[in-house]
């Protein structure tokens, strides 16, 4: 039987179309909606329609679509993503924005440390950022997961040099020696009890210690902030993403830190910023 593109495109997805680009990996400039638009009398093999048919399962019983497909574009670059990392969200460009208007305001070198870095996302956006703006900004990541971190090093190597970035294995700033000037963080912040009100799709497929962020989901980001004291020079930043719930009167107990409390594009709370002073 011949099979066709417009075979199975019908009725047309995005999704189904990101699949079958992924699958059939065509040699086009074109990006996945305009090339299967286009070709839609190209012929499929018995093999591919059979991939193909699997992953469009997978993706109609909620599984995410950046797992199935592998990747995901984000800031322009093209992140390999599975189930040992977090798929990055919209809110974690905007954090990125954050550091990088900081960044312009701030004299340089500065050494940058990413905390559980997951796919690597924060860091190698940053780090092409100041490559090509002429800043100069070491950067260190950190993850507990060996798994997590070896998708990091091979978006890496794929996206700059991965000699640009200094890996380490461990817990939070645990593999950190050196004074670093400023500290991001995209730590798990859900509060346990509030893990079930996430989609099933989030919850059935992303890592779960990448979530769960204690009882009242402060539990990393408290322990982050009592290691920093040693680690963080005089004047440095913390960037954090936190709870939607969360609010600054926490983090008053902190009191090494000027903190702000910053929404996202949402108006929902979403960033904390802080500042050493002492």
């Amino acid at each position: 039987m011949r099979r066709t593109l417009s075979s199975i495109l019908n009725p047309p997805s995005s999704e189904i179309a990101q699949i079958v680009f992924a699958v059939l990996k065509p040699q086009t400039t074109l990006d996945y909606k305009a090339w299967t638009i286009s070709c839609g009398d190209v012929e499929i093999s018995e093999g591919d329609h059979k991939k193909i048919d699997a992953m469009v399962k997978r993706w109609h019983n909620g599984e995410p679509i950046e797992y199935i497909v592998g990747s995901i574009l984000f800031d322009g670059l093209k992140l390999a993503v599975n189930h040992d990392v977090l798929i990055p969200r919209p809110e974690t460009a905007e954090l990125i924005e954050l550091i990088k208007k900081h960044l312009t305001e701030v004299s340089h070198p500065l050494t940058l440390v990413d905390v559980g870095t997951g796919s690597g996302v924060i860091a190698i956006s940053l780090k092409k950022w100041a490559n090509l703006n002429k800043i100069n900004l070491k950067i260190i990541v950190t993850d507990i997961s060996p798994k997590a971190l070896d998708i990091a090093k091979s978006n890496s190597a794929q996206l700059i040099q991965s000699s640009q970035i200094d890996f380490r294995c461990g817990n939070l700033l645990d593999p950190i020696t050196e004074p670093v000037d400023i500290i991001v963080a995209n730590l798990p912040y859900i509060p346990s009890k509030d893990l079930e009100k996430l989609d099933l799709s989030v919850t059935k497929y992303e890592p779960l210690l990448a979530l769960d962020g204690g009882k009242d989901g402060y539990f990393l980001i408290d322990k982050l902030l009592e290691q920093t004291k040693q680690k963080l020079t005089p004047n440095g930043v913390i960037f954090l993403e936190i709870y939607d719930e969360h609010n600054i009167d926490h983090f008053k107990k902190f009191t090494d830190f000027e903190t702000k409390i910053l929404p996202d594009s949402f108006g929902r709370t979403r960033f904390a910023v802080l500042r050493k002073i002492s």
